[in-house]
């Protein structure tokens, strides 16, 4: 199998760099931004396999946690009195009693009675989260939750209390009318079932192109069934669009690629190709 290299791209100015952004390893790999939270789904994989280890296997348990998951991207969904103002998403949230934090999980305006809370998520995998609810079973005796247990965690929930939430237009009050329900934003089915409409669409002779839309002032480079690594660009001057995928067994020709720079300068001049593996 190839494993490819992915690196963060870095716009400061008028300048672009390459950079490996010094985040914690997930095994081998290191990643260029925080995905703590996206790297937990494998503890929704962990639960399901606690669950066909019991026979009887309960299956309807097994799609529960499938559809809902618990561990990845979790939020808390509050009952509110009709909203007088508008949110935003992204909005910063403090919980008055508890001091939780989080951001607004969507835009909601006004009159709205349910609002979705996104939790706080930490640079370290072992203490990712505080909050973890869904699908997930209960703690079982004897074992301690954490945020890497595939449990159920209410170390770190909202309660019942107010919110305090910083809007564009200042700081307002919202009083939700109970104890909100945690839930989670990301699943195993979610992957599932988005990935070859988000990631792919299939070349006329079967091979599996990852291309982006392209818009006709945009330059691309040459694509064609022998290449390893594709990599198409769009060099306007507001965009960066960068996707690749590995197709056929011969290596293509040495290229290189220039993207723009915000202000519509040309930096990072970078070699496209990489040689297959051997077959």
């Amino acid at each position: 199998m190839q494993i490819q290299k992915f690196l963060a791209i870095a716009l400061v100015g008028n300048e672009c760099f390459f950079t490996d952004a010094s985040w914690e390893k997930l095994a081998a790999y290191l990643p260029g931004s925080k995905v703590t939270s996206h790297s937990a789904i494998d503890l929704d994989q962990a639960a399901i396999e606690n669950v066909l280890a019991v026979e009887p296997i309960q299956y309807p348990v097994v799609k529960n946690i499938y559809e809902r998951g618990g561990n990845s991207k979790t939020y808390a969904e509050f009952s509110v009195p009709a909203l007088s103002f508008a949110l935003s998403k992204g909005d910063v949230v403090v919980g008055a009693t508890s001091g939780i934090t989080g951001k607004m999980y969507s835009s909601y305006s006004k009159e709205a009675t349910v609002i979705r809370v996104a939790y706080s998520t930490s640079d370290v995998q072992a203490t990712y989260i505080g909050c973890k609810g869904g699908a997930l079973s209960a703690t079982p005796a004897g074992t301690t939750a954490t945020a890497m247990t595939p449990y159920i965690l209410t170390t770190g929930c909202f309660q019942k209390e107010s919110l305090t939430i910083t809007t564009a237009s200042g700081t307002v009050v919202v009083a939700p009318t109970g104890v909100p329900t945690t839930k989670a934003g990301r699943t195993l089915q979610g992957f599932s079932t988005k990935a070859e409409g988000s990631m792919h669409q299939k070349y006329p002779k079967g091979i599996v192109l990852a291309l982006p839309t392209v818009p006709p002032m945009a330059a691309a480079t040459a694509i064609s069934p022998s290449t390893t690594n594709i990599m198409a660009i769009s060099t306007m001057p507001t965009s960066l669009s960068w996707q690749r995928s590995t197709a056929g067994r011969q290596a293509s020709p040495k290229a290189k690629a220039t993207w723009t720079s915000r202000a519509g300068l040309p930096c990072c001049a970078r070699n496209a190709s990489r040689r297959a593996p051997p077959t």
